[in-house]
């Protein structure tokens, strides 16, 4: 070793303390990555089994087009101010099969109570608007990303049983 020059002398000393520190590094390097490697396997069943649940606010309009509304529905009218119809024609039932029919100016006061059948038929062709808060819960593992997490695991999977990581 004496009639070796100084600097291979200090590049083999300088050789044999990185290849300690390498060989100590690698020792340890199992302690070091089990625990870790647990926890990312840990979370990766997690994530597998993970729900994604949120509220999906729905606010546009929804066009209809020509649905039919059908409204029947007996009403009472009642006169506000004193009311005439000039010229209406009436017919009386008197009974017995008599009736009387023609022409008439009919007055009625304010407060004149009239009832009404109401029927009407409405064709509607419009844009409604639909509000709507929907909750939603997916779960990942019915997603595609649920290959991605399987595909994760199976990567890991050999380097975790080396190490000695349980997978459940």
């Amino acid at each position: 070793m004496d009639k070796l020059p100084r600097f291979y002398r200090w590049a083999i000393m300088f050789s044999f303390v990185v290849n300690v520190i390498l060989v100590l590094v690698l020792l340890s390097l199992p302690f070091i990555l089990r625990p870790i490697l647990s926890q990312v396997m840990a979370e990766l069943d997690n994530l597998e089994n993970a729900v994604i649940e949120t509220t999906v606010e729905i606010d546009q309009g929804m066009p209809v087009q020509d649905v039919l509304i059908q409204v029947q529905q007996p009403l009472t009218v009642t006169t506000i101010t004193d009311s005439s119809i000039d010229a209406a024609y009436v017919t009386m039932y008197l009974g017995n099969g008599s009736q009387v029919a023609g022409t008439t100016y009919i007055n009625m006061p304010a407060g004149t109570e009239l009832p009404i059948d109401f029927l009407n038929r409405i064709v509607m062709s419009s844009t409604i608007p639909v509000r709507l808060s929907v909750p939603v819960a997916i779960p990942l593992n019915e997603t595609p990303l649920a290959s991605s997490f399987a595909h994760f695991t199976e990567m890991l999977s050999p380097v975790a049983r080396l190490l000695g990581v349980t997978t459940d």
